[in-house]
């Protein structure tokens, strides 16, 4: 299975900066602007859930083209992020920006309560935005 992250991606991930954020949304970096829309383009941009064996989380997976160096590196990037979530943050993004559900119908999915969703939520997105510092043009 291959992962799509070339410039392309990347511009419109980018260019969903006027729409209005949904719940706390980390600031500072080029991920602050993706959010609502372009984190469901962004996380189902492919097949169905695929399981990681060396961590047995649920992972979402996207296509790559093949010659493209930045496709690649997003890949790595995309894989490293796999490693730093736990099942529930991938959950909750999946929920909240796949699905479109609420912090309230995604807590009833999990038998949480919206305010957990709501912390889960937050730190995913923080780890998302540190890898994303870490290794998007250092």
């Amino acid at each position: 299975m291959k992962i799509a992250c070339d410039a392309t991606l990347y511009r419109q991930l980018n260019a969903t900066v006027g729409q209005r954020p949904r719940g706390r949304q980390p600031y500072g970096s080029r991920w602050s602007a993706l959010h609502g829309e372009a984190y469901r383009m962004w996380l189902s941009s492919g097949d169905e859930p695929a399981e990681t064996p060396a961590f047995g989380m649920r992972a979402l997976m996207v296509l790559e083209d093949d010659d493209d160096k930045a496709g690649a590196a997003c890949a790595q990037l995309w894989r490293l992020a796999l490693r730093h979530l736990t099942w529930r943050e991938v959950d909750v993004l999946r929920f909240r920006y796949i699905h479109d559900l609420t912090l309230k119908e995604t807590g009833a999915r999990m038998l949480v309560t919206q305010e957990r969703v709501r912390q889960i939520e937050v730190k995913a997105l923080g780890v998302l935005q540190r890898l994303a510092n870490r290794h998007v043009n250092p």
